[in-house]
């Protein structure tokens, strides 16, 4: 079940108790999640990169139109383990090695992480 809080995807619920839940953060290096950035551009795969560290994607293609401050939000892809809509990150740094064919990406999370009092979970079954 995703997890949200001040306007933004923190992570998923990955265990539950009776008194309590277990989230993975989407900066853990174990997190991965599609999102998207706009109409008629594909969906790419945001990873985490660890504690304090941020979001990253690769392999953008050039043909995107993506800049820093771009909003991401997830893709709600079929059997995707979120629904559409949520946001996720903001681009800070577009890079493009020489010789490439693609972009990588540097994100900001859009929820503030570390000061993390209050959450809401969204009841989400992905589409099988």
């Amino acid at each position: 079940m995703p997890v949200v809080a001040n306007g933004g995807l923190i992570g998923r619920v990955i265990a539950a108790t009776p008194h309590g839940a277990t989230v993975r953060l989407i900066s853990d290096t174990r997190s991965s999640l599609g999102v998207t950035f706009g109409v008629n551009e594909p969906s790419v795969i945001v990873t985490g990169r660890g504690a304090n560290e941020g979001l990253r994607a690769t392999e953008i293609p050039l043909s995107s139109q993506i800049v820093p401050g771009t909003q991401l939000f997830t893709d709600g892809l079929n059997g995707g383990l979120y629904p559409a809509g949520i946001p996720v990150a903001t681009t800070t740094k577009v890079t493009l090695t020489p010789g490439a064919a693609t972009y990588d990406l540097t994100l900001r999370p859009i929820a503030d992480l570390r000061h993390l009092a209050y959450v809401d979970v969204v009841l989400w079954e992905p589409s099988t």
